[in-house]
């Protein structure tokens, strides 16, 4: 697991674009090593990680050879109309400011900026929202056309509003990750974990099922 600038209680003055170069950087220094075939698998933020990573990165190589992205929770969606009504107080200003935010704005030092990024409509971090359009969605996951990708979305996600539809978020998202009128034959799954928890801690049997898709898509790049 990378360490990068944004790791931990980082995240609140770092972007995704430090995070792509920072991934960028290991990368270059693997194929020195000998690196001939890249998976990514993103968790929560992570996600958003490997989005915008894809989004940013010329697969010509096809070094990427398999993106898992699970349990990719927006962070501006939410039912909680308290939380939204406090978080209308804090977008309100220069998104582009580097200030800092007060301590009550946000449960970790963040900048104006980086709160707009991951609360606002739009915002650098705005992949996985369900009032994405279409066309919203085609410009973020386009670039995944020529990447296999597993989208594991958690039925039971403590994070994800209880009325969001997460089957059809997730199979929308693959669609957008399709070769637009002449799909490619390149996988795009969208797996939903009945019951699963954010972090997949329970139930076992969504763990399994998780692990085993992941298996058996590695199997068939060599078959």
């Amino acid at each position: 697991q990378p360490i990068l600038r944004s790791s931990y209680c980082q995240f609140g003055f770092r972007t995704l674009d430090d995070d792509v170069a920072d991934l960028l950087d290991l990368i270059t220094k693997l194929k020195t090593r000998g690196l001939n075939r890249l998976a990514l698998c993103g968790h929560s933020t992570g996600s958003q990680i490997c989005a915008h990573f894809v989004r940013n990165y010329i697969n010509n190589d096809q070094l990427l050879s398999l993106v898992i992205l699970q349990a990719a929770v927006s962070d501006r969606e939410t039912d909680d109309n308290a939380l939204i009504q406090q978080r209308a107080i804090w977008l309100d200003g220069d998104t582009s400011s580097e200030e800092m935010l007060p301590r009550e704005a946000f449960w970790s030092p963040i900048t104006r900026r980086r709160f707009f990024d991951l609360h606002a409509k739009g915002g650098t971090d705005d992949y996985f929202s369900s009032d994405l359009s279409d066309h919203e969605l085609r410009e973020r996951f386009s670039k995944f056309h020529n990447v296999p990708c597993i989208l594991a979305y958690s039925g039971a996600d403590e994070y994800a509003p209880p009325s969001l539809d997460k089957l059809t978020l997730i199979q929308r998202i693959c669609k957008a990750m399709d070769k637009e009128d002449h799909p490619d034959n390149v996988p795009h799954i969208p797996l939903l974990l009945e019951n699963a928890d954010h972090a997949l801690y329970k139930p076992l049997s969504a763990r399994k099922r998780f692990l085993d898709e992941i298996i058996r898509l590695i199997r068939t790049f060599d078959s």
